[in-house]
């Protein structure tokens, strides 16, 4: 399989923040990623399945992070110095063994092998659910793993490559900060280690092969070079000079990744997991200024190992890699927490993911996360519980963090150990008689703010301390140059109105004058800040879908399902008149429903020679009161052919229309529609007062990257503006690398555009479908039809247009099948769109045979007729290269159709035979009953519980109060045992809890 990425490939967080960009430079971005998610150990799988592992159970992790911010999953592929893929270059763990020092390392062994001996990688398991959840897959590799240190407890983790070599371990020389960090005073490997000697030759060639292989031989997208799991390279007192050997390891694996890359069509992202710090990274031999200088990494995580660092020095990081294209990813590491708690709360992460994204992260990497959740080798839970799936769906963008309570603190040093005493953190510090000390700590609130538009509900200052009181009460403490009044009494000092700030503060302490037993020990520093609760989600009246999570605080059971709309395959218009003789309708067409009247603009071309312009092209019109049976009115509006009896309503080498009604234009203008005109390629803006009648409007330039598509535009009311989708050719300066993608933009006044960004692209599980002989992808999205769909609150649904080719084929130049889709994309703002369906068609090609057997391609916008929703569509049994379905007999098929969906019906959330249930986020809502957009099976039904915004049940609104609802309709109403009304609760924060069995509930609304 072989995926094609070029660095245009954006995460939605990227996209956001060039949204300004409107020339070549957009397209050199490096890629982003919001969250990256490294699973270091098994408890998630391995450990946590007793053999023989399933898929569904190997990809248990992965499975779990669906819907999150997790743009990447990160497998660690070693144990100890094994290795868990079929490998030629490694060693299986556990090959023949039959007893081993822990149940968890049988576990891993018999699951690993099991798979292999079925045929089955663990490797390409884990790749190909990442992929069919849109995230990018990279194994990990541990560069040393010490846990096969433990001589006592786990000799079985040394591989006969390195016992046949007992020279390429660093053995009894191990470094100071080795026995520091990992003594074990009074064993047998005190001071004594088995991790790699990296300053030989034979080591590191030995780990490049194991990086090659899996680079050669797996759909991978990206490789984690873990320096950090085992941070020991070289002997004592040899790092400085194993330093360019290092460097000179990780570029040589650059360029081979480079390589393979080229090879498969597509960059291989590499990124480096190093100690926190400059210094620290330097003592252990690794030359980190030089790996970003020289751009030997695409990523750098400067991570604290062990336990959770808010103070690792991102900032510096930030610094060094200006004007480089190495991105620096804020690391979060283990969750678990020194001091403080004993493993991180959910404020904790926050906190130190806002601190490093205020310092310039671009990203932020968890590691081991998976290991220490509620879910963690324990297969009978959910992997995350709520509070953790919380975690994951906002640290992964500054934004969703704001608002959000934090704890931060300043961090521990692991062992204790002072800065005096070599100690790797700020804490615990020691204060002497007239000594002056200074702490500092990152905060990415702006509490002024908070405190201003009163969403603060309270901000302390916490310093907890040991020793003297009577040193204590002689301290002179100050934050930020403001000296802070300590009160008398025992540890802590809190300080309810320090004057925090957002990004750095200083903390600064003066020891006492008194230098009799007056040493004091600083202990613990720690900042928290909460916000008032959240304001509930103020519903009003309006109707609300379940396109996503928006509505779905916690669920169990329960998963939203797209669902595409029937069809018949019968054809409504087709060109069947003498002037449309030898034509065949195209896609760029359009429709409306006015005045109990459906109005079809198509797009009509008819050949007239072998050139690109060497074709008669119009727009033409046809008018239907039932929706079905269509008439093309004889306009006399443009002669063709001598005669103006014809519906032709635009004339020329048009690239068809998508006509609209402009809420803000004169009479005159009511009507527009846009398309790139011919020959002169200019992108004009049409009018008119009825839709039959057309002239120039202006012409437009929305900026460089092309509109040679159908192009959308419609005013938006929640920005109040309008906001255009078109083409934006990607690297299109470079035939080999160019492709298609659908951006957007603004405009007050239809004249002049800003603030561009592309909102549909391929992405890593788009590139995993097909291999390709080209440098692009397989597919391009070739346009898209968005709308904001009027019948609910804060919908936007895109139907985006996905241009299939990736194999080379006798007939044409092109690539086949050049065949095209609709897939389904929904949004809460119009700008941010997210896939549904699991990338499944919601458009599928039709049979071949049929009119719609290649092209299928959706009509702006869907008409509602009835409480369904009809979409017109385009269908041709020709490709985009112009080659015919095999079966059509030489005859050239095209036509338009319609599709059929349930009003409100694009997703639903469903419930199977054993139920379940999903519980809203706190809302407030005004009417007197509630409705539902559902339907059950026959043995299906729903309860609905109201409960207050603690999740207490309201009475009279229980479940035990609730009567069930079956049935199937559009505005289904809810009742209790006292009734429909629920205007007692009107204005009143609340949650609604469904209870559902074997049904499909697709929207709920309050009705006044």
């Amino acid at each position: 399989m072989q995926l094609i990425r070029t660095s245009l490939y954006l995460t939605v967080a990227a996209l956001v923040a060039s949204c300004m960009l409107v020339d070549d430079a957009y397209a050199e971005q490096q890629q982003q990623y919001r969250l990256l998610l490294n699973s270091d150990g098994g408890s998630g799988a391995l450990y946590a399945h007793e053999p023989p592992i399933t898929e569904e159970q190997l990809c248990r992790v992965i499975d779990a992070l669906e819907g999150t911010q997790v743009d990447v999953f990160i497998q660690s592929v070693s144990f100890g110095s094994y290795v868990a893929y079929d490998t030629k270059v490694g060693e299986l763990y556990g090959k023949g063994q039959t007893e081993f020092e822990d149940p968890n390392f049988r576990r891993w062994a018999d699951n690993v092998n099991g798979l292999l001996d079925l045929g089955k990688d663990p490797l390409d398991i884990w790749a190909r659910r990442a992929h069919e959840l849109g995230m990018e897959f990279w194994p990990a590799l541990r560069m040393n793993d010490i846990h096969k240190d433990w001589t006592e407890r786990w000799p079985s983790l040394r591989t006969k490559w390195e016992l046949d070599r007992p020279h390429v371990k660093i053995g009894a020389e191990s470094t100071d900060y080795y026995r520091r960090r990992w003594a074990r005073k009074g064993q047998a490997s005190d001071g004594f280690t088995w991790a790699f000697d990296y300053s030989l030759q034979e080591v590191r060639d030995h780990k490049f092969a194991l990086i090659e292989e899996l680079c050669l031989n797996h759909d991978i997208d990206g490789f984690e070079l873990d320096f950090l799991s085992s941070p020991i390279y070289f002997k004592r007192n040899e790092e400085k000079k194993g330093m360019p050997l290092l460097t000179h390891f990780v570029r040589r694996v650059r360029t081979r990744m480079d390589e393979i890359g080229k090879e498969k069509g597509r960059k291989l992202t590499l990124l480096a997991r190093v100690p926190p710090s400059f210094k620290m990274c330097e003592l252990i031999g690794i030359d980190a200024r030089t790996w970003i200088r020289e751009e030997v990494v695409d990523l750098i995580a400067p991570v604290t190992r062990g336990y959770l660092d808010m103070n690792a020095d991102v900032s510096r990081f930030v610094t060094a890699a200006k004007g480089t294209n190495v991105q620096v990813i804020g690391g979060l590491s283990d969750i678990k927490v020194r001091y403080y708690a004993g493993q991180a709360s959910i404020d904790m992460l926050r906190a130190a993911a806002g601190g490093y994204w205020h310092e310039g992260a671009t990203g932020i990497h968890l590691f081991n996360f998976d290991c220490h959740c509620s879910g963690a080798g324990r297969p009978g839970l959910p992997m995350f519980n709520d509070a953790e799936r919380e975690v994951l769906n906002q640290i992964g963008d500054p934004q969703t963090l704001i608002g959000k309570n934090k704890h931060y603190y300043v961090t521990r040093d692991i062992e204790g150990h002072t800065p005096g005493e070599s100690g790797e953190m700020q804490l615990p510090l020691d204060l002497l008689a007239g000594q002056k000390r200074r702490l500092q700590f990152t905060v990415s609130d702006d509490i002024s703010v908070a405190t201003r538009d009163q969403s603060l509900e309270t901000a302390f200052l916490k310093v907890s301390w040991t020793g003297n009181s009577t040193a204590a009460s002689q301290i002179t403490f100050s934050v930020n140059g403001k000296t802070l009044k300590i009160a008398d009494g025992p540890s802590p000092w809190v300080f309810h109105r320090a004057p925090i700030r957002q990004g750095k503060n200083q903390i600064e302490l003066l020891g006492p004058k008194d230098d009799t037993d007056s040493t004091l020990r600083i202990e613990g520093v720690e900042n928290v800040i909460v916000f008032k609760k959240t304001k509930p989600i103020d519903v009003g009246s309006a109707k609300q879908l379940f396109i996503d999570r928006r509505f779905i605080e916690s669920s169990e059971g329960v998963e939203l399902v797209m669902n595409p709309p029937r069809r018949d395959g019968v054809v409504l218009i087709k060109p069947d008149q003498p002037w449309e003789q030898g034509a065949r309708i195209s896609v760029y067409s359009s429709v409306l429903r006015e005045n109990e009247t459906t109005r079809i603009w198509y797009d009509l071309v008819k050949p007239t020679g072998d050139g690109p312009y060497d074709h008669e092209r119009r727009v033409c019109y046809a008018e239907s009161e039932d929706g079905l049976h269509f008439t093309k009115p004889e306009l006399g509006v443009h002669e063709v052919d001598g005669s103006r009896a014809n519906n032709v309503v635009i004339p020329g080498v048009i690239g068809g229309c998508a006509v609209w009604v402009d809420p803000n234009a004169d009479p005159e203008h009511r009507y527009k529609s846009q398309a790139k005109v011919y020959p002169t390629g200019q992108f004009h803006i049409h009018s008119s007062p009825d839709g039959l009648n057309w002239r120039k409007f202006a012409r437009i330039d929305p900026g460089p990257g092309g509109w040679d598509t159908q192009s959308i535009i419609f005013w938006d009311p929640k920005i109040k503006r309008y906001a255009l989708f078109t083409r934006f050719w990607a690297n299109r300066g470079d035939p080999e690398l160019r492709f298609r993608t659908v951006r957007r933009l603004e405009s007050d006044d239809l004249l002049k555009w800003d603030n561009q960004s592309i909102v549909m692209q391929a992405d890593a599980n788009d590139l995993a479908t097909h291999e390709t002989p080209t440098k692009q992808p397989p597919v391009d999205y070739y346009g898209a039809d968005v709308f904001r769909y009027t019948e609910a609150a804060d919908t936007y649904v895109m139907l985006a247009q996905p241009f299939w080719h990736w194999y080379r084929r006798d007939e044409t130049d092109g690539l086949g099948p050049s065949s095209f889709d609709v897939r389904l994309a929904v949004s809460r703002d119009g700008k941010r769109f997210q896939r549904v369906g699991k990338r499944r068609p919601f458009l599928a090609n039709g049979p071949d045979g049929k009119f719609d057997s290649r092209f299928v391609w959706a009509m702006p916008d869907p008409v509602r007729m009835g409480d369904e929703l009809w979409i017109y569509y385009v269908g041709m049994n020709r490709d985009h290269d112009g080659i015919l379905d095999p079966t059509a007999s030489g005859k050239l098929l095209s036509g338009i159709s319609r599709a059929v969906l349930r009003l409100d019906g694009f997703t639903s959330a469903d419930a199977g035979y054993n139920g379940g249930t999903i519980t809203t986020p706190t809302i407030r809502f005004q009417g007197q009953r509630l409705e539902l957009n559902v339907q059950t099976s026959g043995g299906g039904s729903v309860l609905v519980e109201i409960l207050d915004e603690t999740g207490q049940s309201i009475r009279g609104f229980s479940k035990s109060d609730a009567r069930s609802v079956v049935g199937n309709s559009v505005r289904m109403p809810v009742a209790w045992k006292s009734g429909t009304d629920v205007g007692s609760l009107a204005g009143r924060p609340i949650r609604l809890r469904f209870h559902m069995q074997d049904c499909k509930l697709y929207a709920f609304r309050f009705k006044p």
